[in-house]
């Protein structure tokens, strides 16, 4: 319409006076003589400038042949993402072994291939999730430098702190144009907000396996002093078979002496005459430290997810328990009472004797002084 408003103008032609007409008769009568050619040219041109313009309406509508009559039109496709964000889960649940080479080993593989994907102009942040969300990386499209950094993840023993990593979606995808989000993950985890990343263009790699877990886990485990038996302690610890079927494990009771112990390794498996496998909720233990570790009995039952195998528990400091020995001296008596290392042991002859205030026991070896104040004797 356009086009052919401006064919339709036509400029006005100004009055000029000349001295002697005649001078210009032979000029008029050739612009007679091709007006005609003049006006099937205008035609022409107005046609194939509207021809034009048709042309272009037409791819801008971008039509697309269905098969069948008649032409259908789509919006254009979505532009390619020029960042994205590509998360590996390090959780605890992708030590699994219920894949080939491990949950873990998946997603670092998966990782690679996003990295050799990367289209031109398109940068990458490397981050990662367990206790917290973790970025690796800034954004680059150097690809050498992403694969370094993705085969230097490690998993950590924690949960999936999905709801943080939301939050760094909202809060860093709205200053960019068309961001992509990639989570590697075993999706074993629950998300508060299951809605947060609706806007967002979010692709899921799965590399958990939907087959039915083996495994046993220690859901709880702490030790406690006994309340019948000053020297010993209270164990109490639960397991759970989250399997489809029965399986036999042992449960076995390490100490750690020296409370130095970083890792399960460290940690030293107590004698058998130490009751190595706790069938009883009382046991002697050294040091500060203790970890429940338990194994599967079973042939062909093997465990799949090891990091819950183990718990570990503080050992509560056993107090002091001071015991005055009044009488001569017996040294048989004195190294008996001094076998334990909670037991301290005052010795004093019957002169010496003036209280029962203070220790937590007084024994009296063959003397019977007079005594008025409470406490607890012996004689």
């Amino acid at each position: 319409l356009v086009v052919t408003l401006f064919y339709l103008l036509r400029l006005r032609r100004r009055r000029v006076e000349v001295p002697f007409g005649p001078l210009w008769e032979k000029a008029l009568n050739e612009k007679q003589s091709s007006s005609l050619f003049k006006v099937l040219k205008r035609i022409f041109s107005l046609l194939l400038q509207l021809l034009f313009v048709a042309l272009i309406v037409t791819a801008i509508a971008d039509p697309r042949w269905t098969g069948e009559s008649g032409v259908e039109f789509r919006p254009a496709p979505k532009a390619s993402a020029s960042h994205t964000l590509l998360v590996v889960d390090r959780s605890a649940s992708m030590s699994a072994t219920d894949v080939p080479g491990g949950r873990f080993a998946a997603a670092i593989q998966a990782a690679h291939k996003v990295i050799a994907g990367i289209r031109p102009g398109e940068e990458i942040m490397l981050a990662s999730v367990g206790r917290d969300f973790s970025v690796v990386s800034e954004w680059t499209h150097d690809k050498k430098h992403l694969k370094n950094l993705i085969n230097e993840l490690q998993v950590e023993d924690s949960g999936t702190s999905i709801d943080a990593m939301q939050r760094f979606c909202t809060n860093a995808f709205q200053a960019l144009s068309n961001p992509r989000l990639v989570f590697i993950t075993d999706g074993a985890f629950k998300e508060q907000n299951p809605d947060a990343l609706n806007n967002i263009d979010y692709k899921v790699v799965d590399v958990g396996s939907k087959m039915a877990p083996s495994n046993v886990a220690v859901l709880d485990f702490s030790v406690r002093a006994h309340l019948g038996n000053a020297l010993k302690y209270a164990l109490y610890y639960r397991l759970k078979n989250v399997g489809d079927r029965a399986v036999k494990v042992s449960a076995y009771l390490y100490s750690d002496p020296a409370g130095k112990a970083k890792t399960r390794a460290d940690f030293a498996r107590l004698a058998p005459a130490m009751a190595p496998m706790i069938h009883h909720l009382e046991a002697e233990l050294e040091g500060s430290r203790a970890a429940l570790i338990i194994r599967s009995d079973n042939q062909g039952a093997a465990d799949l997810f090891a990091a819950d195998d183990a718990a570990f528990a503080v050992v509560p400091k056993r107090r002091m328990v001071r015991v005055q020995l009044v009488g001569p001296a017996n040294l048989f008596l004195e190294a008996a009472l001094q076998t334990r290392s909670h037991v301290e042991v005052s010795s004093r002859s019957e002169s010496e004797f003036k209280t029962l205030k203070g220790f937590d026991l007084t024994v009296f070896n063959g003397v019977a002084p007079r005594v008025e104040e409470t406490g607890n004797r012996i004689y």
